[in-house]
């Protein structure tokens, strides 16, 4: 996945939104689930130049990519969105469910 920074609306806005820490109103993330919130909630998001990846070697555990890290139970429904998202939900299904019921499918890790 490719790096982006992101670029609040609000200048100088500091806190977190959608799982991405943003200080003075500027984040990075490759959460796509994320990077979709913020392209659609009018935040600036721009490809981060990508530094060469050193190859490693194989060793069998997987493809090394961690998921993105679930919600604290009381987190916004904007962080369970972009978890949603990251999970295989749809945009369109993430953002027509309530917080609880995000939760509710995801909260115990689970896909129902």
């Amino acid at each position: 996945m490719t790096l982006h920074k992101i670029t609040a609306p609000v200048p100088g806005y500091t806190g977190t939104v959608a799982g991405v820490t943003l200080a003075n109103g500027v984040g990075e993330t490759d959460n796509e689930g994320a990077l979709s919130y913020f392209r659609r909630h009018g935040y600036t998001v721009e490809p981060v130049e990508e530094t060469p990846v050193v190859e490693q070697e194989d060793d069998g555990q997987g493809d090394g990519e961690q998921p993105p890290a679930r919600p604290a139970k009381s987190a916004s429904k904007t962080d369970w969105i972009a978890y949603a998202i990251g999970q295989g939900m749809s945009e369109e299904d993430a953002d027509a469910a309530t917080r609880d019921a995000l939760v509710e499918r995801y909260a115990d890790g689970g896909d129902a």
